[in-house]
């Protein structure tokens, strides 16, 4: 783990200590609202926006999340799963790295928060196949070509089981393994 991620680590863990109950920050918020709104107008989804110019605006928002985080303006629950969000577009182990520590504050804080729970899955899923390993959620899918289903990226269905799957919000490995035939 880079010293950077460290530092930023130990950033988030004395946010969460020392501002339990705080504001929600509006700019964060933005920064979800156009991640969403970049994805949604991509040439991936018929949109006009090139993967060139999606992965710029998405290293924008991380090095802001990372500025956010040094700068203390990152305590509520919502903030720190907005957080995770932007982070897991990454393309780094240590971006991955990170998002997972961010949605597990953001549970921690607020334990009934479903997107943080799906991201620690998808956010240790990304880390792995990152590290050349097999995922253990099975949230990670390859894009699909002229019409092809999307194809599950290599998962291995005994990492975890069924009932984390679904603590998460994930379906069971069966219905991953059938969905990816």
């Amino acid at each position: 783990m880079s010293s950077c991620l460290r530092a930023l680590i130990f950033v988030i863990s004395s946010v969460f200590i020392a501002f339990p109950a705080a504001a929600i920050n509006m700019d964060l918020s933005r920064l979800v609202a156009e991640d969403q709104n970049d994805r949604r107008n991509s040439e991936v989804r018929g949109g006009d926006l090139s993967p060139q110019t999606v992965g710029e605006r998405d290293r924008i928002r991380r090095s802001a999340v990372k500025e956010m985080l040094v700068e203390g303006k990152i305590s509520a629950a919502v903030d720190f799963e907005n957080a995770a969000l932007i982070m897991q577009h990454g393309g780094t182990s240590d971006d991955f790295q990170l998002a997972n520590s961010l949605a597990t504050v953001a549970v921690a804080m607020e334990p009934d928060r479903q997107l943080a729970s799906w991201l620690i899955a998808a956010t240790l899923d990304r880390f792995l196949l990152s590290r050349g390993k097999p995922q253990w959620y099975g949230t990670q899918f390859a894009r699909a070509k002229n019409g092809e289903k999307p194809k599950l990226m290599p998962f291995d269905p005994s990492a975890v089981s069924d009932a984390e799957r679904a603590a998460k919000h994930i379906p069971l490995a069966s219905e991953l393994l059938k969905e990816a035939e």
